[in-house]
């Protein structure tokens, strides 16, 4: 849920040149940013103050009951939005 607040994930973070991103629950995975347990504000507001300066990709694949592509589209501009805010 936090996992700047983990030592090993402090430990490793300057070697980390690529974050994959996403929220979660129990029974999803790939959730937009601004949904899930994931603790999105206190994660990016972490990299902001320890300068992160890699890549950040977005594995949001929200799911719908209809969806003609592999990605939700509007689930990813949300979550750029909600970063945006942050």
């Amino acid at each position: 849920i936090s996992p700047h607040l983990d030592k090993s994930f402090n430990k490793i973070y300057p070697k980390i040149a690529n974050i994959h991103l996403s929220s979660f629950d129990k029974s999803h995975e790939h959730l937009p940013l601004n949904m899930g347990d994931f603790n999105t504000k206190g994660f990016i507001e972490y990299l902001n103050t320890h300068r992160y300066a890699g890549n950040i990709t977005f594995e949001i694949y929200y799911p719908s009951m209809l969806n003609l592509f592999k990605y939700n589209f509007d689930a990813i501009k949300q979550s750029v939005e909600y970063l945006k805010q942050i």
